[in-house]
């Protein structure tokens, strides 16, 4: 027989999403005029959907090159008789049935070369706006770049068609280079979301974008033992930088007031780690456009289903529910986190939270006082959450900048987490301080257990470069602990 999981009553509606600085900002969207009207005390007050373009080009628009967007709305409704469509099982339930992978045929590592050899730019990143910024910085000189950085295409893919004599000898060419050489390997690839029919599917109105892009790692295990990579970390950007800037190098002498010249190196820090812990099970990181709105099913959908079900099927030939999936969002990214962390608890195993819009003006993530805390659906939806962290499936980190007007707001939210049990209460470590006798949030930066405080940064890309690394392989060592978890 199996056990119950608690349950979380509807949210009658998701929420806005406030765009901010540079990191962290997102672009305006006209409100949807078919959202539901209504709030809950997890998320925010409001509905409607995210552009997925860059900021506005209008500089009257920007301070200090950080956009100054109005905040857009979320139309995602929650219904708790929904179908969530979640393909993965209850990790909790020791009766539920394990999906079945697909061990007939060539190993993982042959099985998707040709898509990909139509679907995909290989040692490249996507000709995106922010990428195009990067290159106009860079004025053609790439010598800065450490061997194997990848830098953005320059003009048009030309991928050929899918099925042609073309696409089929171009994916005999990927498969020997890759596999005489195995290595890690970075793709910008685009793929198809169709509309599903779900009760927790977001119908968006009118003309969808039907493909959307990302850039994915894969882990050079994938190429020789393709058995140790039983894990996905997804990249969510908030409203700039767009898949690319996780993987790009800085450009030299330019930083937080330079719009569109950072870059996050996720490529070289993975492979590092990963070198340095060959007993780690090696993920496959993702990192997405947008954070899914105006997509076909709706932003939660598109995060716990569409995209890690299309990663886990290409590449593993897996099911879903045998794979660990972790998320690491910024601001708006972080939002959707946090939301589908409520709607559906056991999607992710790892939840990054990055400079999270939190406030209460009814713009974004709201504060949660004594009364909302106390409420029975809170309480059911922190046991379970406890529950999955007892069983190694489910870690959270926050990181915020002391100078985010929303770091209190977010290390509330963590103080209800640690309130179930989620975190241990310790006092913080204090690095990093002015003085040597200094240990407040204002002079030091602070480390709680899955709580993380760096001084004098804001809302802004500031706030990527000291928090970035740590986060990630804190990711990394996770991710490989619940993949471990999945498989007993």
């Amino acid at each position: 027989m199996t056990t119950p999981r608690p349950t979380i009553n509807a949210l009658s509606a998701l929420a806005a999403l406030l765009t901010l600085a540079l990191a962290c900002a997102t672009p305006p969207q006209t409100a949807d005029p078919d959202a539901p009207a209504g709030s809950n005390p997890v998320l925010a007050a409001d509905d409607a959907p995210i552009a997925l373009g860059d900021p506005p080009d209008d500089p009257a628009a920007t301070t200090a090159g950080q956009p100054v967007d109005a905040p857009p709305r979320d139309p995602t409704p929650t219904d708790p008789a929904a179908d969530r469509g979640a393909p993965r099982r209850d990790p909790l339930d020791p009766d539920a049935p394990p999906g079945r992978a697909d061990t007939s045929g060539p190993p993982p590592a042959l099985n998707w070369v040709e898509w990909a050899a139509s679907r995909c730019v290989p040692d490249r990143v996507g000709n995106t706006k922010y990428a195009r910024g990067w290159l106009e910085w860079a004025q053609g000189d790439f010598s800065f770049l450490p061997e194997g950085a990848p830098r953005p295409i320059e003009g048009p893919a030309g991928l050929p068609t899918p099925g042609s004599a073309r696409a089929r000898e171009r994916a005999a060419a990927l498969e020997r280079a890759w596999l005489d050489d195995p290595q890690s390997r970075l793709l910008d690839c685009s793929f198809e979301v169709p509309r599903r029919s779900c009760k927790g599917c977001r119908q968006a109105a009118g003309t969808l974008k039907r493909d959307h892009e990302y850039t994915v790692l894969l882990p050079r295990a994938l190429f020789v033992e393709p058995a140790r990579v039983r894990s996905i970390l997804l990249l969510i950007p908030g409203g700039n930088g767009g898949r690319v800037r996780w993987f790009l190098t800085p450009i030299p002498g330019k930083g937080n007031n330079d719009p569109m010249s950072g870059g996050l190196e996720t490529r070289r820090r993975v492979d590092s780690w990963l070198d340095a812990h060959p007993e780690a099970s090696q993920p496959i990181v993702v990192a997405l456009e947008h954070n899914g709105w105006g997509t076909a099913n709706g932003p939660t959908e598109f995060l716990t289903h569409d995209v890690p079900t299309h990663i886990a099927s290409t590449y593993l030939n897996l099911p879903l529910d045998q794979v660990a999936v972790g998320a690491e969002g910024i601001s708006s990214g972080a939002m959707e986190i946090w939301r589908s962390l409520y709607s559906r608890p056991g999607a992710f195993n790892t939840a990054g939270i990055m400079c999270m819009y939190c406030a209460d003006d009814g713009k974004g993530i709201r504060p949660w006082g004594p009364a909302v805390l106390a409420s029975p659906d809170i309480q059911a939806w922190l046991a379970n959450l406890k529950k999955l962290r007892d069983a190694d499936l489910l870690h959270v980190r926050f990181s915020v900048g002391n100078a985010d007007k929303g770091w209190e707001c977010n290390k509330g939210l963590y103080d209800a987490f640690a309130s179930a049990g989620i975190f241990d209460p310790r006092p913080p470590d204090a690095q990093n301080c002015r003085t040597p006798e200094a240990r407040s949030t204002a002079d030091c930066d602070l480390h709680w257990d899955g709580f993380h405080l760096y001084r004098d940064v804001g809302h802004t890309y500031a706030l990527l470069p000291p928090a970035w690394e740590p986060q990630l392989h804190w990711h990394l060592e996770r991710l490989s602990r619940a993949a471990a978890a999945l498989q007993r």
